[in-house]
């Protein structure tokens, strides 16, 4: 099973496309029955999904969402990840 969890909302940006805003979203929580095991994943720019990379596959689902919730590596939302700052000598931006 997969299912979606939480969207990037943005506001009309190209005419031609219409006053709608764009929906996205920003992770993907992946159930594995045979092993009972959850995976979280998180969007790409490109659109593809890849496997998130400070956890690994967890029975506890709690992890995973907290994980999306504190977004230590601002991978979710888009930001600026904190590691990335970090190597560059300043704050980060999440």
């Amino acid at each position: 099973m997969t299912y979606s969890c939480g969207q990037e909302c943005r506001p009309p940006w190209r005419e031609d496309y219409g006053p709608d805003w764009t929906r996205s979203p920003i992770a993907r929580l992946r159930y594995v029955s045979s092993t009972r095991l959850w995976t979280l994943y998180y969007r790409r720019h490109t659109g593809r999904w890849e496997r998130y990379p400070l956890l690994g596959p967890t029975p506890r689902l709690d992890e995973l969402l907290t994980e999306i919730d504190q977004d230590p590596i601002c991978i979710f939302r888009g930001r600026a990840g904190e590691q990335a700052a970090q190597a560059f000598g300043r704050r980060p931006l999440c």
